[in-house]
Parts: structure tokens; sequence; C-alpha cells
């Protein structure tokens, strides 16, 4: 008697292949998900540190030291030259927007933050600046710490 070969896979070959697939399938999906938390997450840690950017440097560029201990707001202009206060002291949002170069807006964010000023006892020409800031519109979780020092050189012995 002659053994015949058949031509095909068997059921073995054929469940084994859809194994490999199916894992591969599944780290692809896991891969897709982890990229997409950390794009989340790079687009909220860009709108955090522009808004941190955007009051430390108004900050530093004050000519009036004073004006900056005395105030219980801050009024500046934001990077789309809208004039914005910023209460000190107290939990607040803030509503920011990027546009392109021709000025078509881009995106809107929003933060929660609080901006605290401080004069350290016995240092009338130092300010202390410390802002917390959280994504999004509420003030959950772990905030973002940023803190400058801001000396006024003309109160220098």
């Amino acid at each position: 008697m002659k053994c015949r070969r058949k031509n095909g896979f068997t059921l073995m070959e054929i469940m084994l292949a859809l194994l490999v697939i199916a894992i591969g399938v599944i780290a692809g999906i896991a891969l897709l998900s982890n990229s997409l938390d950390s794009s989340t997450k790079s687009h909220s840690d860009v709108n955090i540190v522009s808004f941190a950017d955007m009051v430390f440097n108004y900050c530093h560029a004050q000519e009036d030291f004073n004006q900056l201990k005395s105030s219980s707001q801050l009024t500046l202009p934001d990077y789309a030259g809208n004039t914005v206060n910023l209460p000190i002291g107290i939990p607040s949002q803030y509503t920011g927007q990027f546009e392109d170069s021709g000025g078509q807006l881009r995106q809107t964010y929003t933060v929660t933050y609080q901006l605290d000023i401080d004069t350290p006892p016995g240092r009338p020409e130092l300010i202390q600046l410390t802002l917390q800031i959280w994504p999004g519109s509420t003030a959950n979780g772990t905030p973002q710490i940023f803190q400058t020092e801001i000396y006024n050189w003309k109160k220098l012995p």
C-alpha cells in the first residue's frame, strides 16, 4: 500500500497561526493605547508649561516691583494679546488658546492654578512666586509646581 500525502494545512497548524496573529494584534492594540495616553499627557504638559511661562515672564518683566507684592490679582496680556486677570492666593481657572502663524485657532485649553506671591521675612528686596498648576478644570491630583524669585536690585545695599 502506498501512502498518499495530502496537500494543505492541519487544524493544529491553522490554530497555531491564529494564536500568533492574535498575540500580535493584542500587542499592537496595547502599544496604540500607550501611545494615545502619552500624547494626551504631553499636550497637557505643554499647556501647563505654556501658562507658567506666560505668568513668570510677565512677573520678571515688571519694572514696578511693589506692584507685584501689593496686588490681589495680576493683570497681564496672554499670548493672543488679550488682557487676563489672574487672582492671587486662591485656586482659579485659566482658559487659553494656541493659534497658528496665520492667526487661526488651533487649540483651546484649560488649567486650574494657584499663584502665591510672598516676601520672606527680613528680605524686602525679594519676592517668591509659587505657581501650582493642574491640567483641566479641577484641582484634582498632584499639581505641577513652579517657583521663581524676583529681586529688586534697586533695594540692595
